[in-house]
């Protein structure tokens, strides 16, 4: 038998966490719905308009990801819309849409701390634990710009519609300290905000790539749609964007059958 505390279907209704599925289309946005559904519990003011911005942020970042590239590579190859879509979805691992559900374990697991130290002690804890490993902390430097304004953005909104926000301010303490030992480039990316305001928003950090899968499939869907579109048959590698790295060609030996 099923067991779930999400949906409950009737002949005639169907309730999210208890409230009205009908009655929620006409008074909720979507991102109301997936703080809902992600907490369990109905957001307050302003929740679900910063959860949008979430989602917006997201959405696409052109063709260069890999994710990107498998759903239209895939697209290319004649398969249905979800094929290609889900292509690109499973492409989503530790070192792509990974780094939100990362960053936010880390400021859920440590934001505790704060109670007893201040948020510049736990950052530079956080910083010193990662620096022993050799470890890179996510959610913090931008592989094409000094600052991601689109988490410059989010963390501005977020300040002004949720208090308090803790999660952001160890988030900000971290990013402070990273910049002064380490450089300018170490401020938050859109990752470490996302994962910084969704812990503000009581979601559980396992959701974080949940949020980006959300978020990212709208774009890998256009992706795909553009390809079967505008895209020639099976797409592939220019020979010349390949290179062998393995042995000339060699002389098949003699092979003596079993004695």
């Amino acid at each position: 038998m099923w067991k779930t505390g999400i949906t409950k279907l009737e002949q005639d209704k169907i309730l999210i966490h208890g409230y009205s599925l009908v009655e929620l289309m006409g008074s909720c946005s979507f991102g109301d719905v997936v703080l809902l559904m992600a907490t369990g519990k109905m957001p307050y003011l302003h929740q679900g308009k910063l959860m949008e911005a979430i989602l917006v942020s997201c959405c696409d970042q052109g063709p260069l990801p890999p994710s990107t590239n498998a759903t239209r590579f895939v697209a290319s190859c004649g398969v249905p819309l979800q094929a290609a879509v889900a292509a690109g979805i499973l492409g989503f691992g530790e070192y792509h849409g990974g780094a939100i559900e990362s960053c936010a374990r880390i400021l859920q697991e440590s934001v505790s701390s704060v109670k007893h130290e201040s948020a510049e002690e736990v950052a530079a804890q956080i910083i010193t634990e990662f620096s022993d490993k050799k470890k890179r902390i996510p959610g913090f430097g931008h592989a094409y710009a000094d600052v991601d304004p689109r988490a410059v953005k989010l963390l501005d909104l977020a300040r002004k519609m949720i208090a308090p926000h803790p999660h952001i301010d160890l988030l900000v303490a971290t990013e402070k300290k990273l910049q002064n030992d380490k450089g300018p480039r170490l401020a938050a990316n859109i990752n470490g905000a996302v994962a910084a305001v969704i812990s503000d928003l009581d979601i559980d950090w396992r959701m974080g790539k949940g949020i980006f899968i959300i978020s990212r499939s709208l774009g890998l869907i256009m992706h795909a749609l553009e390809e079967m579109k505008l895209g020639k048959p099976y797409k592939k590698l220019s020979m010349e964007a390949v290179e062998y790295i393995g042995p000339e060609e060699r002389e098949v030996p003699m092979r003596l059958e079993p004695s």
